[in-house]
């Protein structure tokens, strides 16, 4: 009896999953796009977001290790965004008098791929991290009620290159 109701529970959550909305969320796939740009970067970290749109903006910030001395490359998927959803790269989190942008797209500058990349090198200066901080419109009827990216992130020694 348990394991009939274990093969019905598997099969019910099968189902749902393959009913699915075209333009849900694939993590594998928004993944599996980002990886070919991650070359000839070696992979350090992959973040997820999962989202549900709310009544007013949302602006989650999302922080990765980076290490002085060392180039990296972050790659951010945002195909299963909501329109209007833009992507800021930061070297300081949200509050600091120093902060500055180094990097900023959205879905309306990667029409195509709604993936785009940012190569840098981390600052000794620096607090050792790099803050990548979305900003997510508000529910509207246009718009899907939910959403998920991806951050896949990369690093290469100065060594490497010479």
């Amino acid at each position: 009896m348990k394991h009939l109701s274990t093969l019905l529970i598997s099969l019910a959550f099968a189902a749902s999953a393959a009913s699915q909305a075209p333009g849900a969320c694939d993590i594998q796939v928004l993944t599996d796009t980002c990886r070919g740009r991650l070359k000839p970067f070696h992979y350090n970290a992959i973040n997820t977001l999962h989202i549900n749109l709310k009544s007013i903006k949302q602006t989650p910030e999302v922080n990765l290790i980076a290490m002085p001395g060392m180039i990296y490359r972050i790659i951010v998927n945002i195909s299963s965004m909501p329109e209007g959803t833009e992507v800021s790269v930061y070297n300081m989190p949200k509050g600091s008098k120093k902060r500055s942008a180094l990097y900023t797209y959205n879905t309306d500058s990667l029409k195509k791929s709604h993936a785009g990349s940012f190569d840098f090198t981390e600052d000794a200066n620096r607090c050792g991290r790099i803050f990548v901080d979305y900003t997510i419109p508000e529910a509207s009827p246009k718009l899907c009620a939910t959403g998920c990216a991806v951050i896949l992130s990369g690093w290469e020694s100065s060594d490497e290159q010479e």
